[in-house]
């Protein structure tokens, strides 16, 4: 009798403790970017030099590459000459590994710079800076703890990074990003 309740508990719990998980890796997996963005921008402001996070394939690299990584993570900068891409004398100011699991990162433009007033700006060249980075796992966008399970972080005209989960914002930056987050 003990054996058929504790297997009835158990079929009961686990899915909604492996679903809690998930969320705490997505919500974690956020919060870091949005870390990212608000140490990115600080440091431009405290240096008077321009500060750059940008996704990479391997942030844990001697010298990082910039590029699109749905399976990467990102690092954040100093960008002395403001190109988006990591030099040897720059300083690596963070670098966060994949959020792992099958959490996947979408974002308009492999970087973000920042300007020395906190705000925004293209790299040299012109290739601008990204506006939204989509967080998505293999639940896609689909009603979660209080909106959706993926998540966007949106920057500001002012440089901020905030967090948006509704399921109409999400897709409207699935859609935008050619993200496969259904």
């Amino acid at each position: 009798m003990a054996i058929a309740v504790a297997g009835i508990v158990l079929g009961l719990g686990v899915p909604g403790f492996m679903e809690f998980q998930r969320t705490n890796a997505m919500a974690a997996a956020t919060n870091d970017l949005v870390t990212g963005t608000l140490l990115a921008r600080s440091e431009a402001v405290k240096r008077q030099q321009p500060v750059t996070l940008c996704t990479s394939p391997d942030p844990a690299a001697e010298t990082p590459v910039c590029g699109p990584a749905s399976l990467g993570g990102f690092v954040v900068f100093v960008d002395e000459d403001a190109d988006a891409a990591v030099a040897s004398p720059e300083d690596v100011l963070l670098r966060r590994p994949a959020p792992g699991g099958t959490i996947r990162l979408w974002s308009d433009a492999a970087h973000l710079t920042y300007a020395r007033n906190g705000s925004p700006r293209d790299a040299a060249g012109g290739e601008a800076s990204a506006t939204r980075f989509l967080l998505c796992d293999d639940r896609g966008n689909r009603p979660a703890s209080g909106g959706s399970a993926a998540r966007v972080v949106v920057i500001d005209a002012a440089g901020r990074g905030m967090m948006r989960q509704a399921i109409d914002v999400v897709a409207t930056a699935a859609a935008a990003l050619g993200a496969d987050c259904e």
